[in-house]
C-alpha cells in the first residue's frame, strides 16, 4: 500500500513540481519487494539507467580526446610560426 501511494504521489508530481520520476521510481522499488513483476521492471530500470550512463560517459570521453587533439594541433602550428608564401599555395 506504501508503494502505491509513493507511485500516485510521483505521478502528481510529474505535472506538479518535484522529482517525479525518481520518487515513480522509489516506489517501484517499494512495490519490488513485494512483486516479482515490479521486481522485473526496477531490474530493467537499472540496467537502462547503467547503459546510458556508460553513453554518457564514452560521449564525455570522447569529446575531450577531440578537444585534447585540437589543441595538440593548434600549439604544432603556433610552433612551427607562420607559413613561407611557397607553401601557402600563393
Amino acid at each position: 500500500m506504501v508503494g502505491l501511494a509513493v507511485v500516485a504521489a510521483g505521478v502528481v508530481m510529474l505535472v506538479l513540481p518535484g522529482p517525479g520520476w525518481l520518487v515513480i521510481l522509489a516506489g517501484l522499488a517499494l512495490w519490488a519487494t513485494e512483486f516479482v513483476w515490479a521486481q522485473r521492471v526496477t531490474d530493467w530500470t537499472k540496467r537502462q539507467l547503467r547503459c546510458w550512463a556508460n553513453r554518457a560517459r564514452r560521449r564525455v570521453r570522447e569529446r575531450r580526446r577531440a578537444r585534447s587533439g585540437r589543441k595538440a594541433a593548434s600549439e604544432e602550428a603556433r610552433d612551427e610560426g607562420p607559413v613561407p608564401a611557397s607553401r601557402s599555395g600563393v
